[in-house]
């Protein structure tokens, strides 16, 4: 049996015969779901204007949680890279939720290094209520100069290599 996703395109794809197309979202590795993991936390407060219809946190307030914790995670170790005129964007981001966040409350988006490729690199995050992971978040950030995508500044890797996730 074959089963035909769609990827983002609108195309119709065999999982058989093209499985590299698809972003399908799985369940995050357990390592992913505690909280030591982590090497950099951002502290973010829930709004009463981030609660939907049905009185928990909407999928649109907990992707700009995962912004606000990427920015800042960015801000301080790429400074100085940024400061050249070389910018970091969004590729690709994908983010799982595990549980129901509440209002009032305060989370804590927990953040680390992914993976390396030659322009771009991977973050994943957390999103814990205590010790309660309720969502995952992974991007691709690709940095980016004047003529397009450019290989990762040694300084930028260097300063990354330091926050990777923890897998133990």
């Amino acid at each position: 049996m074959n089963v035909v996703m769609r990827e983002c395109s609108g195309q119709a794809v065999d999982t058989q015969t093209s499985p590299r197309h698809l972003s399908v979202a799985m369940k995050p590795e357990p390592f992913r779901l505690v909280r030591s993991a982590y090497p950099y936390f951002r502290r973010v407060i829930a709004r009463f204007s981030d609660m939907d219809s049905e009185r928990h946190l909407n999928n649109v307030a907990l992707a700009a949680f995962y912004e606000d914790g990427r920015v800042s995670f960015l801000r301080e170790l790429a400074a100085s890279d940024l400061r050249g005129g070389a910018r970091m964007v969004v590729a690709h981001l994908s983010i799982s939720y595990l549980a129901e966040a509440q209002y009032p409350g305060d989370y804590d988006v927990g953040l680390g290094v992914t993976n390396f490729g030659k322009t771009s690199f991977g973050i994943g995050c957390g999103l814990f209520t205590g010790d309660k992971c309720v969502g995952v978040c992974d991007t691709t950030q690709v940095v980016i100069g004047a003529a397009g995508p450019m290989t990762l500044p040694a300084d930028l890797r260097q300063a990354l290599e330091g926050r990777r996730l923890s897998v133990a």
